[in-house]
């Protein structure tokens, strides 16, 4: 029972104390947000610091501290934080949209700047299993923002200012 312990412990409140974060994270990036700018919480970015610290100073600890045959199962657990604060770090410098009465543009790292004009625009969805907004123009344009940006919040109230209601997508069977 020790062993399963010291072993499942360490990864199960790491997992319980991430989960937390975002929670906190997701609920304070829609009560801190600007009029018309959509991007990540500064918070969110530490995060992803401090993911990495923890990976860079697992595989640190690892070799130093180490025998060779328990260094591989440290750098193991250390590859999920290590991808997992890159990428955050990645999203959370390179996403950034604004909009007003007229446009919203929206880019990021993996799309380049998308504008849709609100005049063009048919469809609001939510989908809940991926926690985002898709919105779908008539000039083919569809622009994709996370829940987790803040703006959220206000994009939606302005989106139904506007008369569309945003309807909710669940897509089961992930």
């Amino acid at each position: 029972m020790n062993e399963f312990l010291t072993r499942f412990g360490p990864p199960f409140l790491e997992s319980v104390f991430l989960f937390a974060v975002l929670g906190y994270l997701f609920k304070r990036s829609r009560d801190t947000a600007k009029e018309g700018v959509l991007d990540y919480h500064p918070a969110i970015k530490a995060l992803a610091w401090v993911l990495i610290t923890l990976a860079a100073g697992t595989i640190f600890f690892s070799i130093v501290f180490l025998e060779s045959k328990d260094r591989l199962e440290m750098f193991l657990y250390s590859i999920v934080p290590a991808l997992l604060g890159s990428y955050l770090l990645l999203e959370t410098h390179f996403t950034n949209g604004k909009f007003n009465d007229e446009t919203i543009e929206l880019e990021s790292i993996f799309r380049e700047k998308r504008v849709g004009y609100w005049e063009h625009l048919t469809e609001a969805s939510f989908k809940k299993n991926g926690q985002y907004f898709s919105l779908r123009f008539s000039d083919g344009v569809t622009i994709e923002y996370s829940a987790f940006l803040r703006g959220s919040s206000n994009l939606r109230n302005h989106i139904e200012r506007l008369g569309l209601s945003i309807k909710d997508i669940d897509k089961s069977g992930w």
